[in-house]
């Protein structure tokens, strides 16, 4: 019989514990999924978007997408500014996007990546908790099951609670957006 066997059959209080985290990692773990399958999707979409529009893009002879700013300034996918003559080169036909509007469907792509990674980072941490849940080497007491449980819950909520996105941070230390999927 394992430590963590013995636990559950003769300690009522740990098990009592134990059962209402396993329950709580679970519930967490389905809207982490649901989160993950919509992030993904929307990701997809905005990945689409941007290669639709780029594929619209006026093209240098180097296959680089150059676009218009308001300005009339013809710029690179980097923003970077084209030399003036060999921008004059190029033959515009009127329906190329804006750098403007590039930029805009960029940065929606790079807000639904940086979703999907957000809510991978909540995944794997709630791999860890079930991880340490079922260790067997004795080392799990009642309060470490009510911390594991109590940090499921907090992961659960931030997906169930928030009406609006609640803006985060990831390992990099920049502001993303945990959108609401539901």
């Amino acid at each position: 019989m394992s430590a963590l066997d013995w636990l559950l059959l003769n300690n009522p209080e740990f098990t009592r514990a134990y059962e209402r985290a396993m329950d709580a990692l679970g519930e967490a773990e389905k809207v982490v999924q649901s989160a993950l399958d919509k992030a993904i999707a929307k990701a997809e979409e905005t990945q689409l978007e941007l290669d639709e529009l780029t594929d619209k893009a006026m093209r240098l002879s180097d296959g680089r997408a150059v676009f218009r700013d308001q300005s009339g300034v013809v710029r690179d996918e980097d923003g970077n500014s084209i030399d003036p003559v060999l921008a004059a080169t190029l033959e515009w036909h009127g329906y190329e996007p804006s750098f403007e509007d590039y930029s805009e469907k960029r940065e929606a792509d790079n807000e639904a990546d940086a979703a999907v990674l957000t809510i991978r980072e909540d995944q794997a941490e709630l791999g860890e908790i079930r991880d340490e849940m079922q260790n067997d080497d004795g080392a799990l007491t009642t309060e470490r099951v009510e911390e594991l449980r109590d940090r499921a819950e907090k992961i659960h909520s931030e997906y169930q609670a928030a009406p609006e996105p609640v803006a985060l941070e990831n390992a990099q230390d920049f502001a993303i957006t945990k959108p609401d999927f539901q």
